[in-house]
């Protein structure tokens, strides 16, 4: 049985995990549902030593939804990524931090984690996003071609809810 993570055990120095954190390469685009899948399996393939992967579930689809395990320390961590669909950064997250887990030994062992990562949780409903995932407003707070934008009420003060608008594909 692993022990729970606690924030202080797990993390290590800050500086460290900013550093980290702060050198995710400069992206143009979300990777989709089977891109990421493909992501995870070419990393899988890398380091068959530390990552495993099962199936935990089906989408309402019928898409698998998949769990690796990287590692194999004291503590656990659960990540997932793709839990809002309409939120992609989660996937790149996951790869990154994959990335850094196989790619160095010995942050892997200062951590004492076994990491279990669920890239996609929602695979159907970020297959309905695909469609932005290569031209991804990020780094900005709109984008002009967004076929989907934010109402607000201000007179009730609600959060703001979505509304389809047409695009064109010129």
């Amino acid at each position: 049985m692993h022990n729970p993570v606690t924030a202080h055990s797990a993390i290590g120095p800050v500086e460290e995990i900013l550093r980290r954190a702060g050198g995710v390469s400069a992206h143009t685009a979300f990777p989709t549902v089977d891109e990421l899948h493909a992501a995870m399996e070419d990393l899988r393939a890398r380091r068959p030593d530390l990552v495993t992967s099962e199936r935990i579930g089906t989408s309402r689809l019928g898409e698998p939804i998949r769990r690796y395990r990287v590692g194999s320390g004291a503590l656990s961590a659960l990540i997932v990524g793709g839990v809002h669909p309409n939120e992609p950064i989660g996937s790149l997250t996951v790869l990154h931090l994959v990335e850094q887990l196989i790619a160095d030994d010995d942050f892997r062992g200062r951590l004492d984690t076994t990491w279990h990562i669920v890239p996609c949780a929602d695979p159907d409903g970020m297959r309905l996003n695909e469609g932005w995932f290569a031209t991804p407003p990020i780094g900005s707070a709109t984008r002009a071609s967004s076929s989907v934008r934010l109402r607000t009420s201000r007179s009730s003060g609600r959060s703001p809810s979505p509304t389809r608008t047409p695009t064109s594909t010129g």
